[in-house]
Formats: C-alpha cells, structure tokens, sequence
C-alpha cells in the first residue's frame, strides 16, 4: 500500500514536470522547485491527502463567495486562507509571503490554463479569486 502511495505521488510529480515544469523554473529558479517537489515527495499520505482537501475546500468556498456576491465574504475569505495553506504545504519553507501568493493568484486571470479551472468551478471565478486574494493579502 505505501508503495503504491508513493508510486501514486511520483506519477503526479512528473506529470507536473511534464506539463509546467520548464516554465515553473523559468519563474521561481531551479532550487525552489527542486525544494518544493523533494518537499512534496517526503510527505506522508496524511499531508498528501490534504493537498487534494484543501483544492476542494478552495473551490467549494469560491462557489460559495461567488454565490453571495461578495469578495470579501466569510466564504471567500476561508478559500484564501485554504490557499494560503495549500502553498505552506507545497512551497519549500519560508518561501510563502502574501505578497507571492497575491502575485500567483494575480497570474491566474492571464492564463488560460487557470483560468479554464476556475471557470468550471463558476463563471467568473478567476476575477473573483483574485478580488478575494487581494482583500485578504492586503488584511
């Protein structure tokens, strides 16, 4: 069981790799990337689990904040918090200031890729995201 669990999150490293990693290096450098996936890979199932509960909790209280309209509402507000925690876990330590996460999330509403999975969770939810992560970065 615990080798496939780490077989599972090796898989999901290099997919990533795959996908985004030439542009991740170009962005934050070579060591923070190599510190954040090295990270990821030492986790434990428990602190693997939580990455994928903390995505939902995300969407689910965007959804939320979205639906009452308002960026800096309690729904809103906990998925940036969820946000900021999921980045804790991934990034390698100390490298999470609310400044990076505000600039991140800023990023989102320019590309395509994040913006096409924030628009399956609501329409305008990029916009609204980034809206939310504003108030709370500048709390």
């Amino acid at each position: 069981m615990q080798e496939k669990f780490e077989a599972q999150k090796i898989k999901e490293i290099n997919e990533n790799e795959l996908k985004y990693g030439d542009e991740l290096r170009e962005n934050y450098g070579e060591d923070i990337i190599k510190q954040s996936n090295a990270k990821i890979k030492k986790m434990d199932k428990k602190e693997y689990q939580r990455i994928n509960e903390l995505l939902d909790a995300i969407n689910i209280n965007l959804r939320e904040g979205l639906r009452i309209g308002s960026a800096s509402s309690e729904g809103a507000q906990k998925a940036c918090q969820y946000h900021e925690e999921l980045l804790r876990l991934t990034w390698p330590n100390g490298s999470y200031s609310k400044e990076s996460q505000l600039a991140l999330v800023s990023n989102f509403v320019e590309d395509e890729r994040f913006r096409d999975y924030y628009e399956k969770i609501a329409k305008g939810c990029t916009e609204f995201f980034a809206k939310a992560t504003e108030i709370y970065c500048k709390q």
